[in-house]
């Protein structure tokens, strides 16, 4: 049925809103699972570099939605709605076949509300430079990506050498390279703070180029490291 529908992963139709506005009369179908928070119904992306992220729905085609246990294909496109936020709306919906899952919590899934904060880092984590199969990783971030998919650069402390580039949930170039995004949709992390994300590691880097790491769910913001003498009687230096 995805195959036959052509329907989008939820997350990837926001990258690619730019051929699927209402107002230039173009369609497309999304598949995810149906989910509510704060009176809003969503569609939560299922796709390993989304999970956790997830679109709005609205329109008459929505109205009876399946159980949140459920996968569905929506068929529509991206409109505005209150606020002048980004709604995809709902021309038609079907349930898709499948095993049911437990209800996701009642969260907005979206970016600008998906950081959380730590009192420590995660029991294992490593800084990015040792990491290097999946596992929890505590960084610095150096520097925001300059245009979606490239990654943030990142450090083992603050003001060190980047050592690798940092790919949040959702994230890769957009289609056509037009930037639709609102600001809840982008992921917001503080150059010179330190967070910690649970990562998978990308393939080999080429010469010259960083390690490329993804993070599997919502990074943690966390307090910076304790320092530790630096036994050659100089400037404390990290842990």
């Amino acid at each position: 049925m995805l195959a036959a529908s052509g329907a989008l992963p939820a997350w990837t139709a926001v990258r690619e809103r730019g051929r699927l506005l209402a107002r230039r009369e173009e369609r497309g179908a999304v598949w995810g699972r149906p989910s509510a928070a704060l009176g809003q119904v969503w569609l939560l992306d299922e796709s390993e570099d989304a999970a956790g992220l997830g679109i709005r729905l609205a329109g008459a085609g929505g109205r009876a939605l399946a159980p949140p246990a459920t996968r569905v294909i929506a068929w529509g496109a991206w409109g505005t709605g209150e606020q002048r936020r980004w709604v995809w709306r709902v021309d038609r919906m079907v349930a898709l076949p499948g095993p049911g899952k437990p209800a996701p919590p009642a969260r907005i899934p979206l970016p600008g509300h998906l950081v959380t904060e730590l009192n420590a880092a995660p029991e294992g984590a490593l800084p990015p430079s040792e990491r290097t199969r999946s596992g929890p990783i505590a960084f610095a971030v150096l520097a925001a990506p300059v245009k979606p998919g490239d990654g943030w650069t990142i450090a083992d402390q603050v003001g060190g050498d980047p050592a690798a580039a940092l790919l949040l949930p959702g994230e890769a170039p957009l289609h056509g390279g037009l930037d639709y995004l609102s600001p809840d949709e982008r992921w917001s992390l503080e150059p010179g703070a330190w967070y910690a994300a649970e990562v998978s590691v990308g393939r080999p880097p080429r010469s010259g180029e960083l390690r490329v790491l993804r993070a599997r769910a919502a990074p943690a913001r966390i307090p910076p490291p304790p320092r530790a003498p630096d036994p050659r009687g100089k400037r404390p230096v990290l842990k």
